[in-house]
């Protein structure tokens, strides 16, 4: 990572807290990232228990613990075609913000690091918080650059995540993944979509080689992922109310996007 980059982007999340909360000065932004546990030939290992890692936050049910279910869960094509006998680990990213002799929890990042039968490693984001007193304050852009750090420290091929079409607030969700190259991606099977006409946009972030996809809105507009990302943030930001249901269809550019089939409708509903 630019170390520079992230220093400004601290520095940009610092100023919004500031003037969002009315603050004397500055407060001081510290991210910590924890190895939660590692799976090898020898066996489970957890590095730290689960209650001194964090509490969980309100709207949050899920336990530090039930990473594979969650992977399951969230990710059923990813899990499916996992290599059980690499290892795994699970890493939280944490996020805290100190003023004065207070320091609070803002946010933090769940991911799982695995390995496919292909032997390409993947990164896969569990879940993500910016609590609510921090958000429109550019946190959830610092937490993607430590993840997207996280996944190249750990040879990863890819970063996947997704993002529900139905969400209000699609746009602000998926535009740091868009800032940082990720890829709108057909072809990705989400559990849910077993018995539903999608509703999900999956995305992932290659470090080698860039993959490109074509995205299709309703209104007809093509834009190129991740090349013409910008202009897919722009068109977005115009639709008023669940822009991520003006999204008609994903569709792979040849071989080398990777999916099958070539073309994924997101959602049927008007």
């Amino acid at each position: 990572m630019d170390r520079a980059t992230y220093i400004k982007k601290r520095e940009e999340c610092a100023q919004k807290i500031r003037a969002t909360q009315d603050l004397a000065s500055l407060p001081e932004i510290t991210t910590t990232q924890r190895l939660v546990a590692y799976d090898d030939a020898e066996g489970l290992r957890e590095f730290e228990r689960v209650g001194e890692i964090t509490v969980s936050p309100p709207g949050y049910y899920s336990m530090f613990t039930d990473y594979a279910q969650v992977l399951k869960d969230e990710y059923f094509q990813l899990f499916s075609d996992m290599n059980p006998e690499d290892a795994y680990r699970t890493y939280l990213i944490t996020l805290r913000v100190s003023h004065g002799q207070e320091t609070v929890s803002a946010g933090f990042k769940w991911d799982f690091i695995g390995t496919l039968r292909t032997g390409e490693r993947f990164c896969a984001i569990l879940h993500t918080i910016v609590k609510r007193r921090f958000r429109k304050c550019g946190l959830s852009s610092l937490l993607k650059l430590d993840e997207v750090e996280l996944a190249r420290s750990e040879n990863c091929d890819f970063i996947q995540t997704f993002h529900e079409t139905d969400n209000p607030h699609f746009s602000s969700i998926i535009i740091p993944n868009l800032k940082n190259r990720f890829v709108l991606h057909p072809g990705i099977k989400h559990k849910d979509e077993l018995h539903t006409k999608g509703g999900f946009v999956h995305l992932r972030k290659y470090f080698a080689p860039i993959r490109n996809t074509d995205v299709i809105f309703k209104d007809g507009t093509r834009f190129e992922s991740p090349d013409q990302n910008s202009e897919i943030i722009r068109h977005l930001l115009t639709f008023k109310h669940f822009p991520g249901k003006q999204i008609a269809r994903i569709e792979g550019r040849g071989p080398r996007a990777g999916a099958s089939p070539k073309s994924v409708i997101i959602s049927k509903k008007t």
